[in-house]
């Protein structure tokens, strides 16, 4: 047990270890269909009678993020193989993202039916990208492929690049600056995480978007021009990594985990209700974290582990009674849920001239306006977004600009909870 993954299971509220005596095999060489070989390391209780299998696909890396969490799971009974995906941390090939996860997923599932040490049970687990990789071959996947945790992640990413039609240049251009530099020295890395908002600030005020890339790290990004390029829903660009489609042929049971302020919580709720509505029994849990927040590590190992525990080691009492489980803010307290969205009563509401907000119609209704100006463009100061300023924050100085309507009901003279779509 290193002092690492002891801290982390303290903090994720684990169950005991199983084993402290864990072997690590490192640059382990998995054949893809195309010739490309992906390196892995493996993690397992030096126990040979650990049969089942936990597999973690990342592009950032096998061993500075993640080795934590792989021992972490090994002491607790699992072997643990963690690779790099195509183009990242020695794997070779170029980093496509998105373009190569279902073949390379599937050709890793493959490889590891052929090692010795298979045991004939696979999970799969890791948030954002890290769950992509998973919707990437939940479909149709072998029977031995016993269980999936995604955490605050969904079955496409298109619906966060270009939400609602827009193209969302905050989120994808400090995604590009975090993968351009995430193989430096962990000096450099942690350099550049602190400075990040500091560097794309004059890099938003840009234009042509196209140019931006290279602004931001000087070199011309394939994926991030290709972004650009195609912001049609119905461009067949997106029909190759988009699985929502495919979510009613999911074999393996799935636990989900989301954020109120997770930029991928949209579209990770239908992936949810598409499962339910195929006749399938998935897992929900939504707190109250940003995509990033450091919760989502821990409280997704320690729903992961239960998870596993329960479809690959058969103990059911690991898993929790209600299949929803959501933290309800402003009164502060989890509330348990037999689906989602839940039972609810609908109130209309309508604008009121002069920035009102009533439960009934006004008598007359005449336009109000605002002046919008591109080159003074309405800022987002925090909410659903993806660096580290998402979350909630004081709107008060954003609402006062001449560009934004903001229409207020009377003050409310009892709690109300806003809960469902």
């Amino acid at each position: 047990m290193t002092v690492s993954s002891r801290l982390l299971a303290r903090l994720s509220g684990l169950p005991p270890a199983e084993s402290q005596d864990i072997a690590v095999e490192t640059d382990l060489r998995v054949p893809m269909r195309d010739g490309v070989v992906l390196l892995a390391d493996r993690l397992h209780p030096r126990d040979p009678t650990t049969p089942h299998i936990v597999l973690i696909r990342s592009p950032y890396g096998r061993r500075r993020y993640m080795r934590p969490v792989a021992r972490a799971l090994a002491e607790r009974g699992y072997q643990v193989v963690v690779q790099s995906t195509r183009g990242t941390f020695g794997s070779q090939g170029d980093f496509d993202p998105f373009r190569h996860e279902a073949e390379d997923g599937e050709d890793t599932l493959a490889w590891l039916e052929q090692q010795p040490w298979f045991g004939g049970s696979v999970a799969m687990t890791g948030a954002s990208y890290l769950g992509f990789v998973q919707w990437a071959v939940a479909a149709g996947a072998p029977s031995w492929l016993k269980a999936l945790a995604p955490q605050v992640t969904a079955s496409e990413f298109r619906s966060l690049i270009h939400p609602d039609g827009s193209f969302s240049l905050d989120s994808v251009l400090s995604w590009v600056h975090t993968v351009h530099h995430q193989e430096g020295r962990p000096l450099r890395v942690l350099a550049s995480m602190v400075g990040q908002r500091r560097t794309l600030a004059p890099v938003f005020a840009g234009l042509p978007l196209m140019d931006l890339d290279r602004a931001l790290i000087g070199r011309r990004v394939g994926f991030y021009q290709d972004w650009l390029e195609h912001i049609d829903i119905e461009d067949p660009y997106w029909g190759g990594i988009d699985h929502s489609p495919r979510l009613a042929e999911v074999v393996p049971p799935v636990s989900l985990l989301g954020g109120w302020y997770d930029l991928f919580l949209p579209r990770q709720l239908a992936d949810y209700t598409a499962m339910r509505a195929a006749g399938l029994h998935p897992q929900l849990t939504v707190g109250p974290w940003t995509h990033a927040h450091p919760a989502v590590l821990g409280v997704g190992l320690r729903e992961s582990l239960a998870w596993f525990d329960a479809h690959l080691r058969g103990r059911s009492d690991r898993l929790r009674e209600a299949p929803v489980r959501i933290f309800v803010m402003g009164a502060r307290r989890w509330r348990d849920l037999p689906d989602w969205p839940p039972a609810a009563t609908a109130t209309r509401w309508h604008l009121h001239g002069g920035g009102g907000l009533a439960t009934h119609p006004p008598a007359i209704s005449p336009p109000d306006r605002y002046d919008y100006d591109p080159a003074d463009p309405t800022p987002s100061v925090g909410g659903i977004v993806l660096g580290p300023h998402a979350g909630a924050r004081d709107n008060r100085r954003l609402e006062a600009r001449a560009d934004v309507l903001v229409y207020t009901s009377p003050a409310l003279d009892r709690d109300l909870e806003v809960v469902g779509r």
